[in-house]
């Protein structure tokens, strides 16, 4: 949107990062062929998911954000407290938990060497050898003593060894964001083994492959920057608007009204585009109808794309047949002699801006380790592991796990049982062999 329209309407902000992130994740997937994607974009304090399907960000309407209900369109993401900087602490019960407490950037993970004392996922994953002594560049310097020291504060509560418990606390993260990627995808009626997973984030690469594994996804994409893929994701987002009317009336009879309020509707947004995108690349139109079986609580939608110069005519066996097929795919069954009325119906007008496009540079030097890591992949032992820099990294390389992947703004973790590979975008592909 415009800076006037942010000014007006501040609400639209709301989660606008987390959002960037999904826009740079579909169009990195689109570089390397993949439109079905969930995002795991981990930071420091939380984790963020969003299903993209087709290429298109799945879209809610109702969220609640710090306890205010917030009615406007936004794209469906689902936050959980484990970050790099969560904290792993024993709850009244006696058993760890991981976070939603978070070490923040300062102190920071006990790693950073900072001031910090509590165990962390971060620090949990120094115990385990998978994250380099240098970070962002050089930027930052691991310690991992002080992260033995934070996760032997768990473990001898425990009575645990202090690798036992750093998987610990790393299985327990994990299992929260499997939790996160389940609420838009299974409890929404996407099979996420349809999907690959994309991580992005300072420490998605680190966790993706555990939560593939434990959602029997295959396929993961690691895009070329995935620490500041929000940022990429800002100069990808299109100008968009939406305009919407309510209008309930029952699926069967004429829809002559419904079709003048489309295409009034349709008329604001095209003169929208006109007034505020002139210089746009590219714009169109998307209708959407809000729909639901008479007695319902919550309302479907139902899309249909339209170019910017025609006029849309509803029918009402299109109409019924897609949200049959929205109804089959997000609550396992359709009943089709139950009443169905239209609550909304939503136009959204979008603009793609000429823009500066962002670039990823050529792979410089040799593709071989610079160094060896002891890994623990699992409480029986440490594993060799080489890490590469990717900046090395040219297309068609391939190697089999275990590796470690390094680069300016993240890490990427390859497990024994995957293979890894970069693809002509210079997306990294992970393909998981023993995935459920």
């Amino acid at each position: 949107m415009s800076v006037d329209k942010a000014l007006a309407f501040p609400v639209r902000t709301a989660l606008s990062g987390p959002a960037a992130g999904a826009v740079g994740a579909a169009t990195s997937g689109a570089k390397s062929a993949m439109n079905d994607l969930i995002t795991l974009y981990i930071g420091g304090t939380s984790t963020d998911v969003c299903l993209i399907h087709g290429g298109q960000t799945e879209i809610a309407h109702v969220r609640d954000i710090a306890g205010f209900r917030i009615r406007l369109p936004m794209i469906d993401i689902h936050t959980v407290g484990a970050g790099g900087g969560s904290i792993a602490h024993i709850g009244p019960d006696g058993l760890m938990k991981v976070g939603p407490e978070s070490a923040g950037a300062v102190p920071g993970p006990a790693c950073y060497g900072k001031g910090g004392d509590k165990p962390t996922l971060s620090d949990a994953n120094v115990v385990l050898g998978r994250l380099p002594v240098s970070l962002a560049g050089g930027g930052l310097t691991i310690n991992r003593q002080k992260a033995l020291e934070a996760v032997r504060k768990i473990a001898e509560t425990l009575g645990l060894s202090d690798v036992k418990a750093a998987l610990g606390i790393c299985g327990i993260a994990v299992s929260n964001m499997t939790r996160a990627i389940r609420s838009v995808s299974t409890e929404k009626g996407h099979d996420p083994r349809n999907f690959a997973l994309m991580p992005f984030g300072g420490a998605g690469g680190l966790h993706a492959a555990d939560v593939a594994h434990a959602l029997g996804i295959k396929r993961i994409i690691v895009p070329f920057s995935p620490g500041i893929l929000c940022a990429d994701g800002l100069l990808e987002a299109d100008l968009q608007e939406n305009f919407v009317a309510t209008y309930r009336t029952r699926l069967g009879g004429s829809l002559a009204e419904v079709n003048k309020i489309v295409d009034q509707l349709h008329h604001q947004a095209k003169d929208w585009i006109a007034s505020e995108a002139k210089d746009a690349e590219q714009s169109g139109c998307m209708l959407t109808v809000d729909m639901r079986y008479v007695g319902q609580n919550y309302e479907l939608p139902v899309k249909f794309e339209l170019s910017d110069d025609t006029s849309a005519e509803l029918d009402v066996e299109v109409l019924k047949e897609a949200f049959f097929e929205a109804h089959l795919r997000s609550y396992g069954h359709v009943d089709r002699d139950a009443p169905i009325e239209i609550v909304n119906v939503r136009m959204k007008g979008v603009a793609r801006l000429r823009q500066v496009r962002a670039t990823s540079p050529a792979p410089q030097g040799r593709a071989q380790p610079t160094e060896y890591h002891d890994v623990w992949f699992a409480e029986s032992g440490a594993v060799s592991t080489p890490v590469y820099p990717r900046s090395a990294l040219a297309p068609g390389f391939s190697i089999q796990g275990p590796a470690i992947v390094t680069q300016f703004d993240a890490t990427t973790l390859v497990p024994p049982s995957t293979t890894l590979k970069v693809d002509d975008a210079l997306n990294l592909i992970m393909e998981i062999k023993d995935a459920q």
